[in-house]
């Protein structure tokens, strides 16, 4: 009786195939594009943000808004019923939008909780300055943090886009990609502190970062070991400064 009726969309898109030109098909809306070869662990596709809010839904990500075209030319060599050569392939999407990694509630106490920071504290600067502050808060201070996230501004330069070619050669699936996105998980990019000895307010920035990826991934099965699956997946990322 309180809430009788709910729509919800995870995704929703209209694809047109063979729009126009065969091997062409021509995807708008709110969609998952997983590129890969992994069954739920895919390090070369970065398109939809990550939804880790739930830990035992590794690998989930959000749909998010997007146009994917792709055009799969008719291309074999060799025997027909054989051929070395097949399923040629060229995508490319294009993310007007960004959106950010769905995370848990839990997730800021990276950025206020002085026990974590010290915790995740990998590099001698920062493990200092973690020492001082826990210093700090054992004489009776008190540390405030108040924490604001930016997300890239709606604009022409902040379109996300990626590109996939794929092929199959000699039994094994091929392709590389190519990214130019944001980082859906945010980083500390500036801080202003201000207070006296006894009492601090910190006021974090946080920012996502631009960066690049460059992605190769393979599969192909082994006859003599009974078929057994061979995949391989690798991404370089590229961040800003």
């Amino acid at each position: 009786s309180i809430d009788p009726f709910r729509f919800e969309s995870d995704a929703l898109f209209v694809e047109f195939t063979n729009a126009g030109l065969d091997g062409l098909d021509i995807a708008i809306g709110r969609k998952q594009e997983i590129w890969g070869t992994g069954a739920r662990f895919n390090p070369v596709s970065n398109i939809n943000p990550l939804d880790v809010e739930d830990p035992l839904a590794f690998g989930d990500v959000l749909a998010t808004e997007m146009i994917s075209i792709r055009y799969s030319p008719y291309v074999w060599a060799g025997d027909e019923d054989e051929p070395w050569f097949e399923e040629l392939s060229f995508q490319v999407v294009v993310v007007p939008y960004f959106k950010p990694a769905q995370l848990p509630g839990s997730a800021g106490i990276a950025f206020t909780d002085p026990a974590e920071q010290v915790r995740r504290a990998t590099t001698p600067a920062l493990k200092k300055m973690a020492g001082q502050q826990a210093d700090y808060i054992s004489q009776g201070a008190t540390v405030v943090y108040d924490v604001g996230v930016k997300q890239p501004d709606l604009d022409v330069e902040n379109v996300q886009v990626a590109a996939r070619m794929a092929w199959k050669l000699g039994g094994i699936d091929m392709g590389f990609s190519y990214y130019r996105v944001f980082d859906d998980f945010p980083r500390a990019e500036s801080a202003v502190v201000t207070g006296d000895s006894s009492d601090v307010l910190a006021e974090l920035t946080l920012s996502y970062p631009r960066m690049q990826v460059f992605g190769v991934d393979m599969a192909t099965s082994v006859p003599w070991l009974d078929g057994l699956g061979v995949w391989a997946e690798v991404a370089f990322h590229f961040h800003d400064d």
